[in-house]
């Protein structure tokens, strides 16, 4: 009897299987979350785009309305609220980096009040790229540009935008639409 019992089989997994196993599992949760992130990164660039043409048609309603675009006292804002640290653009400027240029958000109120007088304001995510944060509003060279942060690999911007920066080490496009007066 005990010779039998020596002869039956032992159930279970050998190392080699469950090595296999872990990482079949590996592979497809990589995939997943490279999957996942690129979603969000899309999911993010629509809302960005969303909100720059928004932008676009208050700005062209504007002047439809009142026969000119807004006419504010300096040349560069922050278009929206809800800015990281209450800056646009170069939003971590602290004065470390002399090449850092950043707006103030509360310097932008005497262009979201003439924009309203128009309708609602735009509204959209501030989940900086790069260290940039849009949208903003740059007026120079008798030109407005609205200029929007996308995060792509590419330095492709979407229709009816313009290239105004790519920085391919931290997938940072900026894009713009130009009006002139």
């Amino acid at each position: 009897m005990a010779k039998k019992d020596a002869n039956k089989m032992q159930k279970g997994f050998t190392i080699v299987e469950l090595l296999i196993v872990i990482v079949v599992i590996a592979i497809i949760s990589s995939i997943t979350v490279v999957a996942y992130g690129g979603i969000q990164d899309r999911s993010l660039n629509a809302a960005r785009l969303s909100e720059v043409t928004a932008w676009s048609k208050q700005f062209q309603l504007h002047k439809a309305t009142h026969g000119h675009y807004p006419q504010v006292p300096s040349d560069e804002y922050c278009l929206g609220s809800g800015f990281p640290g209450g800056k646009c653009r170069d939003y971590q400027a602290d004065g470390a980096d002399p090449n850092a240029v950043a707006y103030n958000e509360a310097d932008s109120a005497s262009l979201h009040t003439a924009l309203s007088s128009v309708g609602t304001l735009p509204s959209g995510p501030r989940k900086p790229v790069g260290g940039v944060v849009g949208p903003y509003i740059n007026y120079w060279n008798s030109g407005y540009y609205l200029e929007q942060v996308f995060k792509s690999s590419s330095n492709q911007c979407p229709d009816g935008m313009r290239l105004s920066w790519f920085d391919a080490s931290s997938d940072l496009l900026i894009c713009y639409i130009q009006y002139m007066n």
